[in-house]
């Protein structure tokens, strides 16, 4: 085995993709065991002749020897790697068969949470969402598997809006953002703090209609409160809740999301659009789906296409302005005419 993980890095024998190939096929296999899977390779002691494992080819991390199996698509597993560098490697495809364990680990169908993994590459650092009966605050976008803070319920509550700030001209802040506040006059929520303890940090296998996203905001507690709940950071979330898209919407995140991730929403929904399609078409046929108008409010959606609109034109300007000589190039002219006239004999 270990010569052949050797002959794999040569020309014309494996490739990292090969390698990616067999360790997906060795996982596919252990959890996919049916009447044609084919029994797995079991080494005996018998078997070791000096270093290098007798009766193995050479090709062994080539993907055509992969056996077909009929309880699960080995393309689909495949198709979401676009490439082979160590980033995508270690960003994307642990993940993704990270995630096909941690299904598996859960009793889940491994085949059936796969359409859902590009949920979590979506739902952006900070956004407050409520599961089942549990709150949590997502890590970040990573493929396949949401890393999140478990959050608890205290026994206080927040009601109406936050008191009118007061102005302090020695402490301007140097970007002032403007929002909506979360609680209006007759709402109150409980308040929410970080579950410390040894399952803080959770791993999720999310799908986009489990979910309920908040808007929220931060507030610190005195030193006696915090000795109570055990941290010194409170959450103040609203009543309103959003599904996935509508939030995003929301807060303008609509915008940062890729072209991959769009065309995974769509898919979701079952609405096809042409692969050339560009981004901003994608986002306005997104603002016209009846589930973000009726949770966004126009303002928002305006907003979102007035920025769109902005991208377009800039676009446009750019692509009609003359190509003018770069610094570089008229530099590298002035030197050699300089050269002309000091060395003409050069």
């Amino acid at each position: 085995m270990t010569t052949a993980v050797k002959r794999s890095g040569q020309s014309d024998v494996g490739s990292l993709a090969n390698l990616m190939a067999v360790a997906i096929r060795g996982l596919h296999r252990r959890l996919c065991i049916g009447e044609d899977t084919p029994t797995p390779l079991s080494l005996e002691k018998g078997d070791w002749s000096g270093a290098q494992a007798s009766f193995l080819r050479p090709k062994i991390f080539n993907p055509t020897s992969a056996a077909p199996c009929q309880n699960i698509c080995f393309d689909s597993i495949c198709k979401p790697f676009p490439s082979t560098s160590a980033f995508h490697h270690n960003h994307h495809s642990l993940n993704f068969m990270s995630g096909l364990m941690l299904a598996d680990s859960m009793g889940r169908d491994p085949a059936a949470e796969m359409p859902h993994f590009w949920v979590p590459e979506t739902i952006f650092a900070g956004m407050l969402f409520k599961r089942g009966d549990g709150y949590f605050l997502s890590l970040g976008r990573t493929p396949a598997i949401l890393n999140a803070l478990q959050l608890k319920e205290l026994p206080w509550a927040f009601t109406g809006p936050l008191p009118a700030e007061e102005k302090d001209e020695t402490r301007i802040p140097a970007n002032e953002v403007i929002a909506d506040d979360v609680l209006s006059a007759n709402e109150s929520s409980p308040a929410l703090t970080l579950d410390i303890g040894r399952h803080l940090v959770c791993k999720l296998l999310v799908k986009a209609d489990e979910v309920r996203f908040y808007d929220y905001t931060i507030h610190v507690s005195d030193q006696i409160m915090a000795e109570k709940t055990g941290s010194c950071l409170v959450l103040r979330r609203g009543t309103k809740s959003f599904s996935l898209m509508p939030f995003l919407v929301e807060k303008g995140f609509i915008l940062k999301l890729t072209v991959a991730n769009l065309m995974d929403f769509f898919a979701s929904c079952g609405i096809r659009m042409p692969k050339n399609t560009t981004k901003a078409a994608r986002i306005r046929r997104l603002l016209q789906m009846d589930c973000i108008t009726q949770e966004c409010s126009p303002d928002k959606i305006r907003a979102i296409l007035e920025v769109l609109d902005k991208q377009e034109e800039k676009r446009r300007k750019k692509g009609e302005k003359p190509n003018e000589p770069s610094d570089e190039a008229l530099n590298r002219e002035n030197r050699g005419f300089l050269t002309c006239l000091l060395f003409p004999n050069a």
